[in-house]
């Protein structure tokens, strides 16, 4: 996992509660797992709404991807507050 350079979870019926479960497992797992990630698909999730982004957020803006090129999020349902939250992180 440690060389995870993309993750695809494209309609993969995940909601925001997965995301705030997944992600924080994804980087308490070991150190580095998600250092390598370029790529996260979370497309055509339409569940995935504001808390799911604000999970997503706190994981970027604590530096756990830093090399993190492409985060799709077509299809969601994050709105203008998920969408500020990532915007925040990212920066």
């Amino acid at each position: 996992l440690w060389k995870l350079q993309e993750l695809c979870l494209a309609k993969a019926g995940l909601t925001s509660e997965d995301l705030c479960h997944v992600m924080p497992a994804l980087i308490n797992a070991g150190a580095g797992v998600c250092g390598g990630l370029r790529v996260l698909c979370l497309e055509g999730n339409p569940d995935i709404g504001a808390d799911g982004a604000a999970a997503l957020a706190d994981v970027l803006s604590d530096g756990a991807c830093p090399g993190l090129e492409v985060l799709s999020l077509d299809g969601s349902s994050i709105g203008d507050a998920g969408v500020r939250a990532l915007v925040l992180a990212m920066e």
